[in-house]
C-alpha cells in the first residue's frame, strides 16, 4: 500500500506582494468580464475549476484557517473585544509581509490587496505593511522595481529596515 503523497510546501521569512490578485475566483469573474478570461494565463496557472481555485487562492486559504480556528475556539474562550488569532499561534507559520498595490491598476483592482491585508491581519500577524501607490497602474510596479522609482525605494527602504532592526525571525 502506498502512502499518500504529502502537500509539499516552502519555508521563507519574507513575503513582497505587488498588484497581486489574492482571489482567484474574483479575478476570473474580473477577467470575464473584460472578455479575457481564456487568454488569461491565470486560469492555465491555477486550474480550470472553483475548486482549483480556491486551493491557489491566500484569500479562500487564509480565510479556511481562520475559520477553523474560530470554530476550534469557542467564543467562550475568545475575549469579546478580539476575534483574530493570537500573533503567537501564527507568527512562526507566516513571514513577514509587505503589500504593494497601484490605486490606478486596472487589471487587478487595490482593492484585492486591501481585502487580503485585512484577512491577514485578522489571522493575527502583526508585521504586516500595505502600501497603495496613487498614480500606479499595474506593470507600473514591476517597471519601477526593475528601473527605479517609489516602488523600488519602498521595497528597499523595507528589506533595509528589517536588517537594521533586526525584525527577521531567522
Amino acid at each position: 500500500v502506498q502512502a499518500p503523497a504529502r502537500e509539499k510546501t516552502l519555508e521563507f521569512d519574507t513575503f513582497i506582494g505587488m498588484s497581486g490578485a489574492y482571489s482567484i475566483s474574483d479575478h476570473y469573474i474580473r477577467e470575464t468580464e473584460r472578455g479575457v478570461e481564456e487568454m488569461s494565463p491565470m486560469k492555465a496557472a491555477c486550474g480550470h475549476t472553483k475548486k482549483q481555485f480556491n486551493y491557489f487562492s491566500p484569500t479562500v486559504r487564509l480565510q479556511s484557517i481562520l475559520d477553523t480556528y474560530e470554530y476550534n475556539h469557542s467564543s467562550s474562550e475568545l475575549s469579546s473585544t478580539s476575534t483574530s488569532m493570537s500573533s503567537e499561534s501564527t507568527y512562526n507559520t507566516m513571514p513577514e509581509i509587505l503589500l504593494l498595490h497601484g490605486v490606478d491598476d486596472d487589471i487587478v483592482p487595490f482593492t484585492s490587496t486591501a481585502d487580503i491585508g485585512m484577512l491577514i491581519k485578522d489571522c493575527g500577524i502583526k508585521y504586516c505593511k500595505e502600501n497603495y501607490l496613487t498614480d500606479t497602474g499595474h506593470a507600473d510596479l514591476a517597471m519601477e522595481l526593475m528601473l527605479g522609482g517609489t516602488t523600488q525605494d519602498l521595497v528597499m527602504d523595507w528589506i533595509e529596515n528589517r536588517s537594521r532592526t533586526g525584525k527577521t525571525r531567522y
